[in-house]
């Protein structure tokens, strides 16, 4: 008779068959305890290219493949909570690679902080091409734009308003139940939209509940090389704008607050970053006026939305 699941690895894939590949064949190399029982879920959240082939062949993982149809990265994540067999579910992405101890790490951090509702650990980017000069002297003003993730080596518990990214975090799944992620977030069809993972981390922290680093679980997050770009930058704070505005309440005049905001972007803030550019200001000051003129774009469009 089989076992039940000690964990779930979860990851959610849409249309990146080569990546996804990728990612399961660094799987294969995960370092596991003897006899671990455990199992790999993958929701396909539609996609119409070889990932079906893919999962085919995934070769000797413990892989349930589950079809979500309905776009939406949180609806993808929703499906595979309510399908994990385990009291413990890692999550992770189609683009990363995982480190070899990843799994142990995390194994380890659980039993040593039994009181703990949440994990997450280390995620660093790995440039599939060279980035440019600018990117490389501005990184760390942008780098949660490439979900650059790093609080240290030490192990310890998260402070109330710290959290981790997607692609790297684990839940004990009964207390992510209770929670769920908000279907009004994340990445759905050609909407980009950002934080769902963040939210429910707060949201348990504003609970009482705790979040623990555990620097040794570590990935890497593969950037591809059109991500290398101001257009990049500009697509990923504007959709950080749009779902700060939907997470928070409405003021009482959104009309007027979104006008507010596209006359601080483009009348204020814009002609800011043109003047630091044009001066030889270093890429760390402009690229501060760029997030934040991209942010308020975005803002103020969803304000307008509602």
């Amino acid at each position: 008779m089989a076992r039940e699941p000690v964990l779930t690895v979860a990851l959610c894939t849409r249309n990146r068959a080569g990546s996804l590949a990728r990612t399961l064949e660094r799987m294969r190399c995960l370092r596991l305890p003897a006899d671990l029982p455990w199992e790999m879920l993958v929701v396909d959240n539609g996609s119409s290219d070889g990932t079906d082939a893919v999962l085919r062949g995934s070769g000797t993982l413990p892989l349930r493949t589950l079809r979500e149809p309905e776009p939406g990265l949180s609806r993808a994540r929703n499906r595979a909570l309510a399908e994990a067999a385990a009291p413990l579910i890692l999550w992770t992405d189609d683009d990363v690679d995982l480190d070899a101890g990843w799994l142990e790490a995390y194994l380890g951090a659980t039993g040593r902080h039994p009181e703990a509702a949440f994990f997450g650990g280390p995620i660093h980017p790995l440039f599939e091409a060279p980035p440019p000069a600018w990117l490389v002297r501005g990184f760390p003003t942008v780098r949660t734009a490439f979900a650059f993730v790093d609080e240290g080596p030490q192990e310890r518990g998260l402070e109330p308003g710290e959290a981790v990214f997607g692609a790297n975090m684990a839940f004990r799944t009964s207390t992510l139940r209770r929670y769920g992620f908000d279907s009004t977030l994340g990445a759905c069809g050609g909407t980009r939209l950002l934080g769902e993972e963040t939210q429910v981390m707060r949201r348990m922290q504003g609970d009482g509940l705790r979040g623990v680093w555990v620097p040794d679980a570590k990935v890497k997050h593969r950037i591809p090389p059109e991500r290398l770009t101001l257009a990049y930058l500009a697509g990923y704070y504007a959709a950080l704008g749009r779902s700060t505005a939907r997470e928070a309440p409405p003021p009482p005049r959104p009309r007027a607050a979104a006008f507010h905001d596209f006359w601080r972007a483009w009348i204020e803030t814009w002609p800011r970053h043109l003047l630091q550019r044009a001066t030889g200001r270093p890429p760390e000051a402009w690229l501060r006026t760029f997030r934040r003129m991209h942010f308020l774009r975005g803002r103020a469009k969803e304000l307008l939305a509602r």
